[in-house]
């Protein structure tokens, strides 16, 4: 019997995206550059924590979004958000010049810092959400702000719990970046595994996945997928895979 062909680089769902999404925070935001990413996992008592931050320096400014993978009420229980914030860049060694306030619907608090003799000016906000939360942070030399800082915060978005369903545009265009990045992942394995499968058989197999992925899966669902950040979605795009690959064969 043949075996299954191996898992192969999840292709992009709707080409290159604007925003870069943060960690299993359903929040995005426009780095304006390349923003560096670093993942960690923190053991808080009985909690293993997954950080996520991605960071930019533009202009002279960082702006950086840090996600923690749980309710921040498992983190800071019985504290609300402008007490977190304080006790947040107090960690830091930020010097609050006031307390935490609301802009919009987050709280906000600002704070300075000398850092090789120069004052910078620094601003968390503090994003909720069912099971983690994103600390959004700008720090600028001198004060004021810059206009890439601004474009930053402005282009700050947070994904609906209930995301939209894909248009019938999107499903064509998400199918077809599926298979244009599936067949030649799966004609290279054929080839180095000497699988002996047909061009037939890779085709259905490519379209069949692309197909039930697009079906089967939400928009959020497909960018945690994508990250590699849940065992159980894992699950479900492996038995897709199989599936299709055994309907290919027969």
């Amino acid at each position: 019997m043949r075996s299954i062909l191996s898992p192969f680089l999840f292709a992009a769902v709707m080409g290159a995206p604007a925003l870069a999404e943060v960690g299993l925070c359903p929040i995005s935001a426009d780095f304006v550059t390349e923003p560096e990413t670093r993942e960690t996992t923190e053991q808080v008592g009985p909690i293993a924590v997954k950080n996520t931050t991605m960071r930019a320096f533009v202009d002279g400014a960082m702006v950086q979004i840090e996600c923690t993978g749980v309710s921040p009420d498992q983190v800071f229980p019985g504290q609300n958000d402008d007490t977190i914030l304080a006790n947040y860049i107090r960690f830091w060694s930020i010097e609050p010049t006031g307390p935490a306030y609301r802009d919009g619907d987050n709280f906000v608090i600002e704070g300075t810092k000398e850092i090789q003799g120069i004052e910078v000016t620094y601003t968390y906000r503090l994003f909720r959400f069912a099971n983690s939360f994103a600390m959004v942070a700008t720090g600028v030399p001198g004060g004021g702000q810059s206009t890439d800082v601004e474009h930053f915060l402005t282009s700050i978005e947070v994904t609906s719990a209930s995301p939209e369903p894909f248009t019938p545009e999107e499903l064509a265009e998400g199918r077809r970046n599926h298979i244009a990045a599936c067949l030649p992942a799966v004609r290279a394995d054929n080839e180095a595994r000497q699988l002996g499968l047909s061009e037939v058989e890779i085709t259905y197999f490519c379209s069949c996945t692309g197909q039930r992925y697009f079906a089967e899966f939400t928009r959020l669902e497909l960018r945690v997928l994508a990250m590699g950040d849940d065992a159980s979605l894992e699950q479900r795009r492996s038995g897709i895979q199989t599936e299709c690959f055994e309907d290919a064969i027969r």
